[in-house]
Order: structure tokens, then sequence, then C-alpha cells
């Protein structure tokens, strides 16, 4: 335990406030490094104290290895833990220990928002920003949404942490605020580099002579690129002839260890090809790069640093990262490098060098949500260097260094980038001020998905009460053609019912062209 600052015990007297009859939740909002967790714990242990039990939800257990550490650490052997990743035996034996009351606090991912956890009391949901509380496939929910139901249906506090919330929370909730970080120690200082000045390749020059210096120190640094694999694509220099996925209709990225071309979408492996097979020229070149190329690039740039990559691939789906981060924490220099993943709630010794590289990649993308993706990840990598004291420096690499979201993060203006975020989107009845309804269809024949498509978008506007947008062309997907069409609406169950109907009436268009519909309110992507 730690004596609690000022801010600390402002929040806690809040959140204990509320557990005397629930509340419609409280958005904790503290930078990266306030001790959000003590504060979690300490309004566990009052939860306790009134005879009651409670829920904490983390975006990825095997990512928040060390918050699983303070709270069984500190709360004892009545923690349960709850995930997906559990075997059948050791499911069973968790159902029980809650059910019958021996362990009185549950941590996990997504799926234990619905453990029976009786008389609960206090529900957290740490790092709510993170897109990993909804579930992309069928049953689609999202355990926020659902932390709100038990929390209301129990009578139970209801608590949303972040560094970096959504708007949706920025919005609706009251707000506890940590502006400081619990040591005392002042944000690292930003350093944006301009990559239309600097040569070819994933590096900077300011960021090779950072990466130098921690070295020499014998400090650690984290770096992070959001894209896995060694290079982006295979491309033939002479006709313009890219590697594509055959049943994805999108370039395959080039792995190492063996050396292959992988589709990220389906999981589809080829070799990479020698020769150009569509002209026959030997001049198939890589175009990009991703952790693995990012990893040589360093290697070459900063031999004595010991470099620690974690992405999909070295993480085993979750289960190695303690292990890794096992590594990078060992005496010496050492660097963590990967994908979204270095970002996620780590607290690591020494980190005197924060760096992201193409910052900027996201902010193209067609989704309402990409400068908070961007904003979101700048800051939170920002937050893992500089602790306990240590001296440290940000490097932000970007082609577009005056983006909004850009800016906002290297100045650490959360409440600015949410306001005018939150203003942007009422012109457009985005979330929070409306709801987005995402149907998506796919099947085997072009022309049957399309038709289907058009026919839903028009029988929906015919409504005259919803804002549809498309049908839109998305990419192949395993072999399958796919169109989207976007219902925008002030409430999303008129807009569901909408959709149901209109489905409903399609039903022998769609068992004829083998279309299958997919409903998705609220998606995480647009």
């Amino acid at each position: 335990a730690v004596e609690l600052t000022l801010e600390q015990r402002a929040a806690l007297e809040a959140i204990e406030a509320d557990l005397g009859g629930g509340s419609g939740g409280r958005l904790l909002f503290g930078v990266t490094g306030s001790g959000k967790t003590e504060v979690y714990i300490r309004a566990i242990q009052a939860t306790r104290k009134r005879g009651r039990s409670a829920l904490v939800l983390v975006p990825e257990i095997a990512l928040t290895p060390q918050m699983l550490d303070r709270l069984q650490g500190r709360l004892g052997d009545t923690v349960a833990i709850w995930h997906s990743g559990l075997t059948l035996a050791q499911r069973r034996a968790q159902h029980e220990r809650v059910r019958s009351g021996a362990a009185d606090v549950v941590v996990g991912a997504r799926s234990a928002v619905f453990a029976p956890v009786p008389d609960l009391g206090l529900v957290i949901v740490d790092e709510e920003h993170d897109p990993s509380y909804k579930q992309d496939s069928t049953p689609r929910y999202d355990a926020r949404q659902v932390a709100w139901r038990r929390a209301q249906q129990a009578g139970a506090a209801l608590v949303y942490g972040s560094a970096t919330p959504r708007p949706e929370s920025w919005a609706r909730l009251a707000r506890v605020e940590l502006r400081m970080r619990a040591d005392g120690t002042p944000p690292s200082p930003v350093e944006v580099v301009d990559m239309r000045k600097q040569g070819p390749g994933p590096l900077s020059r300011p960021l090779v002579r950072a990466l130098r210096d921690v070295a020499e120190r014998g400090d650690k640094a984290i770096v992070m690129l959001n894209r896995r694999g060694v290079a982006l694509m295979a491309l033939c220099r002479s006709c313009g002839w890219v590697a594509r996925c055959p049943d994805c209709d999108v370039p395959m990225v080039i792995h190492a260890d063996p050396e292959r071309l992988e589709c990220h979408h389906c999981g589809l492996e080829q070799s990479v090809p020698r020769a150009c097979p569509s002209c026959g020229a030997v001049d198939v070149a890589r175009q990009g790069f991703g952790t693995r190329g990012l990893e040589q690039a360093i290697a070459r740039a900063a031999p004595g640093l010991r470099r620690v990559r974690l992405d999909a691939e070295t993480s085993g789906g979750g289960s190695k990262v303690a292990e890794v981060l096992g590594r990078v924490a060992a005496p010496g220099p050492a660097v963590l490098l990967g994908t979204q993943m270095v970002a996620k709630g780590h607290d690591l010794p020494n980190v005197a060098l924060a760096a992201v590289i193409e910052a900027d990649a996201s902010l193209g993308r067609a989704d309402f949500r990409a400068e908070e993706r961007t904003f979101g990840l700048i800051v939170q990598v920002r937050g893992r260097a500089g602790r306990r004291g240590q001296a440290a420096k940000v490097i932000v690499q970007a082609w577009e260094p005056t983006a909004r979201a850009i800016r906002l993060a290297v100045d650490d203006d959360v409440a600015g980038f949410l306001d005018g975020e939150i203003e942007r989107r009422r012109e457009h009845g985005y979330p929070p001020w409306g709801h987005l309804v995402r149907v998506v269809l796919d099947g085997p024949d072009a022309e049957s998905v399309t038709t289907t498509a058009r026919s839903l978008a028009a029988s929906l506007r015919e409504t005259g009460t919803l804002d549809v947008r498309g049908p839109a062309r998305l990419h192949r997907l395993r072999g399958r053609h796919r169109r989207a069409v976007l219902v925008a609406a002030a409430r999303a169950r008129p807009a569901a019912d909408a959709i149901e109907a209109a489905l409903a009436s399609s039903r022998e268009s769609l068992v004829a062209g083998r279309v299958r519909a997919t409903v998705d309110v609220d998606p995480q992507e647009t």
C-alpha cells in the first residue's frame, strides 16, 4: 500500500459515495502513471468491508500482468481470474469459487462481465477506451454496456477508467480526474519528426541518435509500429504487379522464419516469388515495413540494444506476454518494439525513450474513429516513458506532423481533443449524439451481393426516418464478396427494428443468392 495523493483521495471518496446505491457510472480520468490501479484497489477494499463483491474488467488478460499481480498481491486468495483462455476444468473451478462466494473479486477480460458474481457492489472497467471490449463476432456485445446494465440491476457503483477516454464516456459520465502522476514527475518532452525531411527507412536520424544514447546509458526504450511483418508487400518494379491474397483482394505481407507471404485477413500463406509471375522479371522488391522489418533496422542502427519484439507472432496469442516483458526488464540496455500491444498498461522500469513510427498512418482510414485511435495510441505510448523520476524523451515520427490528433497528443491535451471530437461528431450524428448500425452482406457471387445490398438500402430509405449510407464495397474476404450498408439514427432500437424487417422481407433473395447478413450495432470499425 502507498500513501494516496490528494487527487487519489478525492477520487476514492467519490467512488465510495456511489457504493451505497450505485450511480449512472463515473469516469476516472487519470493520466498514465497517475495511480488509477491504487484507487481501484482501495475501492475494492471498501466494497469488501460492506460485505459485497467486485468485478474488474481489463481489455486483455495477457496484456495486463502487472495489474493482475498487484490485485492478487494486495487482495489475496479470494481473487478469481476469468477469461476465455481458461481450460474447461479451470473455468469450472473458477465458476464454483465465484458462485459459492469463496472468491469475492473477479478479474477478467470481456467475457468476465457475465461471471455469476453474487451481491455485486462495484464494477470497474479499466482502459475503457479499448476496442477489445466489443465482441466482433456472434454473439456481438459491448462489455462496457453490459457492465452498465449489471451495475444498474445490482445497485452497484460503476467506474470506467482511462487516460484517453472515449468521447462517449467524456460526454455522458460524471468525472473524477487524476491530472498528475502519482510520483509527481512531469510528462516527458516530445519531439515530432517530419518524415518528409528524412531519408528512407523506418528510423529517422533523431531516433537513431536517441536509440544509441539509450544503449550507451544501459536504459530501456519502447518503439511502436502498428503493423506486423518484415515488409508490407512484394512489388514488381518492372510491371507494378503486387502479391495479393487470391481470396481477400488485399496485398499479402512478407514474414520471416521461414520467409513467406501471409494474408493478415484469412491467414493464407504462400512462398515469396523469385520472379514476377506477371512479366517474368526478377525485379521483385519489398515495399514498406512491419515490426519485423523495424527490428532489423534497429539492429543495424543500435546493435548494443537487446531487441524484444511484442506482436501477435511473439506473444503466442497472449500467453507469453509476461515472459516477453521479463526479457525487457532484465538488466542491460533493451528495446521493446512491436504493435499497439506495447502501449497497453505496461509499467516497465528505466524507460528513457518512447517512440511512435508512422504515427499518422491510420488517419487516412475511412473510419470516424481514426483520429481518436491515433491520438490515444500516441498518448498511451508517451505514458510508458519517464516514470519514477526517470529522465526520458518521446519521439513521434509522422508524414503529416501538424495533423490535429498528433498536435494535441504531443501537447497532452486530452480535454481539448475530446471536446473538439464531440463537437465534430455532433455535426454528423455520430456517437455519442446518435447510433450507427452496420449491415455487412457477403456471398460467393458479387452480383447477388450487390443487388441485395442495393435493395436493402432502398428499402431502408423508404422509411423516411433513417440516414442510410451505401452500399459501400468492401474487399473480398475468404473468397466472399462483401458490401456494407450503414444506418445512422438518433436511437439504435428503431434502426435495428427497421433493418430486421427489411432483412425478413428479403429472405428469399438472401437464400437464393446464398447471401449472409451480419448486423452490428455501434461497430468499432466503420
